[in-house]
């Protein structure tokens, strides 16, 4: 029958067309894809280990620990070794890598430069003074150096001594002193107790003050004494003692300093005398003792010697029971010890005052 030959034919015809249009679409598109020939000739090594890891499970694999110096990572080296049959496939891989120590794998630390130390904590300086230093001292009488000589000692010395430079008459070198007529205190005593009161009220004044003694059990000459507030370089040189009297009645406060006409330091004269006054008048103030006035005496030795202003206190009478028992009372030695003191004072301010200017004022000798 002609329509089922037809039919038949073109029901043949159909896919080969289609065949042949499938192998043209594959043509252009293998045309097109020409230019990655090379890249399909030649696969890449690690998708090849990865094939050939598929392929062959038991391919082993050797590498090795990065390694902590500083080479920069290198390319892993690949060898693989295949057969006819199995393919097998065993790559050596080899790495040496070197991580960056840091706080993360990727990002290296930022370099901290160093800062700066702390400075040191400067202390300030100490203010207690050293031994070479003097005294710190502040006020009007910051300067002055007080000699104070506490009459006497535990045991006299009958040895002889000239009374003053190059002279012909000579006396003990220093006695005992008297004792009190009441209280049996030995005037030796007496004048270190207000010695050291003395000290302490010139030392609170801004004094410096120098002790020729501050025991009993010494043996220092008058001539020594006067020696020593010299080499002290003190200004003035301030003798204590306690009177004595056959006279039991006989009561009152004296100083003493050298004459006008003594022998051997006449040039001292004015200013002890001026010395003997502001310090006798401060005492009978301060005490309301009766007042003796100013002995000048030109046989003490503990005068002669003196090369500096000089005075001699003689601060009551130890023959005296009142005056002996008023003498041992703290009440009393604060009283002699501020009469004096306030003495001191005037005569450094009459010094000032004398003084026509700073040139002019001779040190312990302002007159």
């Amino acid at each position: 029958m002609p329509q089922n030959h037809e039919y038949t034919d073109k029901s043949y015809k159909t896919p080969r067309l289609l065949l042949w249009v499938l192998i043209f679409m594959v043509t252009t598109m293998a045309g097109c894809s020409s230019e990655r020939a090379d890249d399909i000739s030649a696969p890449d090594p690690v998708q090849k280990l990865i094939s050939s890891l598929t392929l062959n499970p038991s391919a082993t694999v050797s590498a090795v620990l990065p390694s902590t110096t500083s080479t920069p990572p290198t390319t892993p080296s690949i060898t693989a070794t295949t057969s006819s049959s199995p393919i097998t496939v065993t790559p050596s891989i080899t790495a040496s890598i070197t991580p960056s120590i840091s706080a993360s794998p990727t990002t290296s630390m930022p370099s901290i430069p160093p800062t700066a130390s702390t400075p040191p904590i400067t202390i300030a300086p100490s203010i207690t003074p050293t031994a070479s230093a003097p005294p710190v001292t502040q006020g009007p009488n910051a300067g002055y150096l007080i000699a104070i000589d506490p009459g006497h000692q535990g045991r006299g010395n009958s040895e002889q001594e000239p009374i003053g430079p190059g002279a012909d008459e000579s006396k003990a070198k220093v006695a005992s002193g008297t004792q009190g007529v009441s209280t049996k205190v030995p005037e030796y005593e007496l004048t270190l107790l207000v010695a050291f009161r003395l000290r302490d009220q010139l030392t609170a004044r801004g004094y410096q003050v120098i002790m020729i003694r501050e025991s009993h059990d010494v043996d220092i000459s008058n001539r020594e004494r006067a020696e020593r507030a010299t080499e002290a370089g003190a200004d003035i040189l301030v003798r204590l003692h306690a009177n004595g009297s056959e006279s039991s009645d006989a009561a009152g406060i004296t100083t003493l300093c050298p004459s006008a006409g003594n022998p051997y330091i006449p040039h001292l004269y004015e200013p002890s005398r001026t010395l003997s006054e502001s310090v006798q008048a401060a005492l009978i103030t301060a005490t309301a003792a009766r007042d003796r006035g100013i002995t000048e005496a030109d046989n003490m030795s503990g005068i002669n010697w003196a090369t500096i202003p000089v005075t001699i206190v003689e601060m009551g009478f130890m023959t005296n029971q009142t005056e002996d028992e008023l003498m041992q009372t703290e009440d009393y030695q604060q009283k002699l010890v501020e009469g004096m003191a306030n003495g001191i004072d005037e005569y450094f301010a009459l010094a000032s005052e004398k003084a026509s200017s700073a040139e002019a004022l001779l040190k312990g000798y302002p007159f």
